[in-house]
């Protein structure tokens, strides 16, 4: 069992998509019309992962202000100095997770204003560790928003982000 796509909230879809083409090398899995509305169905796949990304139209002008999307990356820092490079505003460089020693996180914008964290995969985890033992789930509110639920093992308290 996979996720077939997470939904993201975007106000232009073509500047939408071509930000994520650009950036972060995603390919078009779908562009379909959608009624007479003008927006369309589509669909990006992101390098090596098994869940897609699919707008939809964002409910009010107002961004969220917590991250959207937390994309793990084998190199936080190359990834954000060639977003930076790009002209993408980052948020938070690089630097390690104050509630993960060891594992490298930053923040940065999209094209939509949408607030996207990156972490580093932690490499020295050992095979016994579970590899769900710390997780951020987001939600979608009703009205757009996100809420981020956060779980970790009884094992290790305090991992999570408070």
């Amino acid at each position: 069992m996979h996720i077939q796509f997470a939904e993201l909230p975007v106000f232009d879809q073509d500047r939408a998509k071509a930000f994520y083409i650009r950036h972060l090398a995603c390919q078009v899995a779908a562009d379909e019309k959608m009624g007479d509305s003008g927006w369309r169905w589509i669909e990006l796949t992101f390098p090596g992962a098994v869940t897609n990304l699919h707008f939809v139209r964002r409910a009010d002008d107002t961004a969220g202000a917590e991250p959207v999307l937390v994309l793990v990356d084998e190199n936080v820092e190359a990834t954000i100095a060639a977003l930076k490079a790009g002209g993408v505003e980052i948020i938070t460089e690089p630097q390690e997770a104050p509630w993960q020693p060891g594992r490298t996180v930053a923040e940065f914008r999209d094209s939509e204003g949408n607030p996207h964290g990156g972490r580093q995969p932690i490499s020295d985890r050992p095979e016994s560790e579970p590899l769900n033992s710390d997780a951020a789930i987001w939600t979608a509110g009703e009205g757009g928003e996100w809420t981020m639920a956060c779980h970790s093992a009884a094992t290790r308290p305090g991992r999570c982000p408070s």
